[in-house]
């Protein structure tokens, strides 16, 4: 949970996940999801934040190599 007078910082970095990574651009995980038959959301709440995407299981191989990507290397720059 975050601190009363420190608070947004979870919120921030939920919106942020979606603005490009090491191999992928802004939006570009979005896209890679939809066009693979999938659906995807996050949201955040005062204790937890949570993602969830629902796709095809033969997808599942290059949605976890985005993911990884996502999470390792997420673009935290002027433009994001």
């Amino acid at each position: 949970m975050e601190p009363r007078d420190r608070t947004g910082f979870a919120h921030l970095f939920e919106h942020m996940m979606f603005q490009g990574s090491t191999n992928l651009g802004k939006m570009e995980f979005i896209k890679l999801i939809q066009s693979n038959g999938g659906i995807l959301n996050g949201s955040t709440r005062f204790d937890f934040t949570n993602y969830y995407e629902v796709l095809p299981a033969n997808k599942l191989e290059s949605i976890l190599w985005a993911e990884a990507d996502r999470m390792g290397g997420l673009a935290v720059n002027e433009d994001t």
